[in-house]
């Protein structure tokens, strides 16, 4: 039996690039490598945080609201580039929400990650996982209309904070939004103020520099986008989104 075309999903993002680029975008940064020995190249860690209930405890149960802000900015049918796997339910609700229309592409250079990741997606034919680093832009450029980096650009030196940021504006059609979901410096008198910087000390050597900076000014220049900022939580966390009004970057 034949169906009309308009009802069938569509294929899931095309695979576009050279054996030889595919090598140069699966190699781990050295800086994960040491900083992240264990936490992204372990199966079992990746599968005990991915459950609901211990990645919504890592965000002091603030991740569910978080993803539940992001969804709502998306809409049916359209292309969505992912810059990063995550713990928890996000791939799922993204998927959901699309509902087999449109295509949503997730990026992780991580393998443990990206298995987790393409497994979250599996029944939708319209969401491929890729393992690539998101921070290198395609030969073929691919444009999307929504991007979102969640809680990925704590985890980068501030240089690769800045391609990241630059990349996610430049792969924008115009009128697309990006997405940034991450910690924030939290309010003068937040019980959790001390505990959270001595342990991004420790553990999250990249993250308090988006306490003094906001993510708009990791762009060295600054282009036609309309940025927005919420934060949550006493301002732990914060939500900056960038409306595309200008061709990409150069």
């Amino acid at each position: 039996m034949n169906l009309d075309s308009e009802f069938l999903p569509p294929p899931p993002p095309e695979d576009d690039e050279t054996p030889e680029e595919k090598r140069e975008y699966c190699s781990m940064p050295g800086y994960m490598e040491s900083v992240y020995p264990f936490i992204y190249s372990s199966k079992i860690l990746t599968s005990l945080f991915n459950e609901d209930h211990i990645s919504n405890a890592l965000k002091f149960f603030q991740l569910n609201p978080l993803i539940k802000r992001v969804v709502k900015y998306i809409q049916p049918n359209t292309d969505i580039l992912q810059m990063g796997a995550t713990w928890g339910p996000l791939e799922y609700c993204v998927a959901r929400k699309q509902n087999f229309r449109g295509r949503y592409h997730i990026e992780d250079i991580s393998p443990v990650q990206f298995e987790a990741a393409k497994a979250k997606v599996a029944p939708w034919l319209n969401a491929k996982a890729k393992l690539r680093d998101f921070t290198i832009p395609t030969k073929k450029v691919r444009t999307y209309d929504t991007v979102i980096c969640f809680f990925s650009l704590h985890e980068m030196p501030d240089e690769r904070k800045k391609i990241t940021i630059k990349r996610a504006i430049n792969v924008l059609n115009t009128e697309g939004r990006a997405i940034f979901v991450d910690y924030h410096k939290p309010t003068k008198y937040h019980p959790l103020r001390f505990l959270i910087r001595q342990s991004n000390r420790i553990f999250e050597p990249f993250a308090e520099s988006l306490w003094n900076t906001e993510i708009k000014n990791y762009l060295q220049f600054k282009p036609n986008i309309i940025w927005s900022k919420e934060t949550f939580f006493g301002g732990l966390f914060q939500i900056t989104t960038a409306l595309k009004k200008e061709p990409r970057i150069d």
